[in-house]
């Protein structure tokens, strides 16, 4: 009799027990998705540097061992062969640890968390209910005994799968954390390029090669745009062309060195100040051609504070 007092509560505990599983596995599935994706990025990249650094070492080993036999050193040969056996060793490590990850995440899936414990969970009461009408002292004790044995297992591995979740809560935490932090950098960046400024220029001539008469002085006029950004601040057009070319009207031009792209070319500087976006900014520069016909190439440097773009113009003196 005494033995059936126990039956109560064993039987109320499998209840309560059958009836959380669901709810711990509807919980388990909102996470076993960044669960599963971590375990596998980390036994990947794990698996992958382990092969590459085993690989390493096995080969250099294997090639050792290929010279001591070779020169016929039984010691050396011997050390070698541990080695080989050592790192042997670490990769059977190595799969086991990994094996053991997957098995521990296999805990919040639908057979590990629901189908196993509910089953022990519904065999508890079902001995509990065998025990209540049987008449058999034996019998009696013999399910009440199945019904305890069912109860403990069946708590061990809900309590396996909490301690799994509460595992993968805590990863799956920081994961969305730095999938946060991920996509707030990005958007700056993003937002950061977008205020970024690109300067367009533009010349009255837009034809290449340009096109001048020797000895004559050309006003090249020029306009510049903001494509990009609300605004660019300092915006400089620098202006190199050969050593048989000259600025007549400008106070400050000087010569680059022999190995410059284009050697010993004369240049000058224009400050345009800042240009904001939809305004345009014209210039023109005064290029004094040389006595002699032929092809030629000039160069414009365009930039500000945060821009810089450079190109060659082809130019055909006539």
């Amino acid at each position: 009799m005494e033995l059936k007092l126990l039956l109560d509560p064993i039987f109320l505990i499998g209840l309560t027990f059958l009836g959380i599983v669901v709810p711990i596995f509807t919980l388990s599935i909102s996470l076993i998705g960044h669960a599963v994706e971590r375990s596998k990025d980390k036994i990947s990249e794990t698996r992958k540097k382990a092969e590459e650094e085993l690989k390493k070492e096995v080969d250099i080993l294997e090639e050792k061992l290929k010279e001591s036999k070779r020169e016929n050193i039984l010691e050396k040969s011997q050390k070698i062969e541990i080695d080989l056996n050592n790192l042997k060793d670490s990769r059977r490590r190595f799969e086991k640890e990994s094996t053991a990850i997957i098995k521990r995440y296999d805990m919040l899936k639908f057979k590990q968390s629901v189908l196993i414990p509910g089953f022990l969970f519904l065999c508890t009461i079902i001995f509990v209910l065998v025990a209540k009408f049987c008449i058999i002292p034996l019998s009696i004790t013999l399910s009440l005994i199945a019904s305890l044995v069912f109860l403990i297992i069946g708590i061990y591995r809900v309590c396996k799968s909490l301690s799994v979740i509460q595992e993968v809560g805590l990863s799956s935490d920081k994961y969305q954390q730095e999938k946060m932090f991920e996509a707030i950098s990005k958007a700056f960046e993003s937002r950061a390029e977008a205020e970024q400024p690109v300067l367009f220029i533009s010349f009255r001539n837009p034809e290449a090669p340009f096109k001048f008469p020797k000895s004559s002085e050309i006003d090249l006029s020029f306009r510049l745009e903001l494509k990009q950004g609300k605004i660019a601040k300092v915006v400089k057009v620098l202006f190199l062309v050969p050593k048989e070319f000259d600025f007549p009207k400008v106070k400050s031009k000087w010569n680059q060195e022999k190995d410059h792209d284009i050697p010993n070319a004369l240049t000058t500087e224009i400050v345009m100040g800042d240009i904001r976006r939809g305004i345009f900014s014209f210039g023109v520069i005064t290029i004094k051609t040389p006595d002699k016909e032929g092809n030629y190439r000039m160069l414009y440097n365009l930039s500000s504070e945060e821009f810089n773009k450079r190109e060659f113009i082809d130019v055909t003196i006539t």
